[in-house]
């Protein structure tokens, strides 16, 4: 129960970060990914001695919508660990956690309608989605590894 919880609040806690970081305005949004950009646009300038005109711009579309799939992956990762928390087999509810990830991202973007200079976009939800998918995946993934390591484990014992 204690798990159940802790992942409750882990995952609430999460969601009013995403929704924090969208009522921020356009200029703050921006200095965010900043550095990150700089840092990518340097090291390609170091490897390629001529780089296309637009590449901080390519860069910076890039990097924010990155940072959009890691905050939904992360955003479903905790969605998962308290779902996991429930009698049943985790698969049941794989549509719930799909609901909450895609219910989160139209709010966020929602909210992102009432920040100065900031726009809510359709193509963001289905990217953010896309985030809450990856997260899922990531799951299923460690989550059927470690069942074959536990599997093999008992096996051998026997």
């Amino acid at each position: 129960m204690k798990k159940r919880y802790a992942f409750l609040f882990a995952l609430m806690a999460f969601t009013l970060f995403i929704f924090m970081r969208s009522l921020k305005n356009a200029e703050d949004s921006s200095d965010e990914s900043r550095l990150i950009v700089r840092i990518i646009v340097d090291i390609i300038e170091r490897f390629n001695e001529n780089p296309p005109a637009n590449i901080r711009e390519i860069v910076t579309v890039i990097v924010r919508k990155c940072a959009h799939v890691a905050e939904y992956a992360v955003h479903s990762i905790l969605a998962f660990g308290l779902f996991s928390t429930f009698e049943g087999a985790i698969r049941r509810f794989l549509p719930s956690m799909m609901f909450l990830g895609l219910f989160t991202a139209c709010v966020d973007e929602a909210i992102q309608l009432t920040s100065a200079g900031r726009a809510g976009m359709v193509e963001d939800v289905f990217i953010d989605f896309g985030g809450t998918l990856v997260g899922i995946c990531i799951c299923m993934l460690v989550g059927s590894i470690y069942n074959r390591r536990k599997k093999l484990n008992n096996n051998s014992m026997n």
